[in-house]
């Protein structure tokens, strides 16, 4: 969503707050996937397939990861219903975009993890389009936030 500089700075006082310099702002945002990526922790030994998607006026993000990976980083497996969710959460932007893209990652190619995931979705990239809501939680001391996605249906569909 573009800002208006001049009106933003007009506006600008003691109660507004900080813009974020990376990724979408909170609200409903329509965009491109640009790039499927295999994002791999730092500080742990968990891996997730990484989604950027760029708005009409560039600003990307790359916020939104799904681990479909059956076992946890301490080797234990993950419950069932949590990997059901986890692979609604890969397959969700991809059926709503349209639903013949549900054909580019098959059950088998998820059971090979993370990594196959991402490289079956390669011929996505630049053709997915989606209408997102982005929402962050509130920050709490000591602890780390993630922002949420929630996929919706393209306006055309409504």
């Amino acid at each position: 969503m573009a800002v208006d500089m001049e009106d933003w700075f007009e506006g600008l006082n003691a109660e507004t707050e900080e813009p974020s310099a990376f990724g979408f702002e909170d609200g409903e945002t329509e965009a491109t996937l640009t790039d499927v990526s295999l994002f791999e922790s730092s500080s742990s030994s968990w891996s997730a397939v990484q989604f950027e998607f760029t708005d009409k006026e560039g600003n990307t993000d790359n916020g939104y990861r799904v681990s479909i990976s059956k076992k946890k980083t301490d080797g234990s497996k993950v419950p069932a219903k949590m990997w059901q969710r986890n692979v609604f959460q890969l397959m969700r932007p991809l059926i709503l975009a349209n639903p013949k893209f549900k054909a580019v990652v098959d059950l088998d190619t998820i059971n090979q993890g993370n990594a196959a995931v991402v490289e079956a979705l390669q011929v996505l990239v630049d053709k997915l389009e989606v209408r997102l809501q982005k929402t962050t939680p509130e920050q709490k001391p000591d602890e780390t936030v993630f922002p949420e996605y929630t996929f919706l249906k393209p306006l055309e569909f409504d």
